[in-house]
């Protein structure tokens, strides 16, 4: 059994990382959520090892007037991911963060840039960043990571075959899936490459 003295955090991305990623308008209503396959079971495994689940995700589509998302909406998605969870194996999120401005807006939380994990540290002060991972399917995810020296992990589901290809883009690791993410910070963690 892995023993963590300080909670290691690993942040997810959500669209294309946990569930399936919809074109436009995205996942704007609760049954529009699908788990990705092995998704709950990935998160499962990070339960079961000690780590802190956080999600951070861009949703634009919250302040997209041609989108039919607002906030209560947002929180219902949230809510149906969360049972879905659930159901299938037991899995838990600790916590999350969402952007919701568009790329015009130039906010500082929309991922890559990095206000979402900054309001998790306000959030949790034990969080260690160069401690912690980052999984996603997109640059922005990677790239966030990067900026606060986070191991980054791509997985191929979502938009994550097409970033493998990108060459500016150049995560510590590519994996399948969720759960193989899982079992490579697992592996990690065991190794040592992570404090105990």
């Amino acid at each position: 059994m892995i023993r963590i003295a300080v909670k290691t955090t690993v942040f997810l991305d959500r669209d294309g990382t946990i569930n399936v990623n919809l074109p436009f308008p995205n996942v704007n209503s609760p049954e529009k959520m699908e788990l990705l396959f092995n998704a709950a079971k990935g998160i499962r495994k990070l339960n079961e090892i000690g780590c802190r689940v956080v999600v951070v995700t861009n949703q634009a589509g919250i302040n997209n007037l041609s989108n039919d998302l607002s906030w209560e909406k947002f929180e219902a998605v949230s809510e149906r991911l969360r049972k879905l969870l659930c159901d299938s194996g037991d899995a838990r999120i600790d916590d999350q963060f969402c952007c919701p401005h568009t790329l015009e807006e130039k906010c500082e939380c929309r991922k890559p840039g990095i206000g979402l994990f900054e309001a998790a540290k306000r959030r949790y002060d034990d969080i260690d960043f160069p401690q912690s991972f980052i999984v996603g399917d997109r640059p922005d995810d990677i790239n966030a990571g990067k900026k606060l020296c986070m191991t980054t992990i791509l997985v191929r589901t979502g938009h994550g075959r097409a970033t493998e290809h990108e060459p500016e883009v150049e995560p510590d690791y590519i994996v399948d899936d969720l759960y193989q993410a899982a079992l490579k910070i697992s592996t990690l963690l065991g190794e040592g490459k992570r404090e105990d």
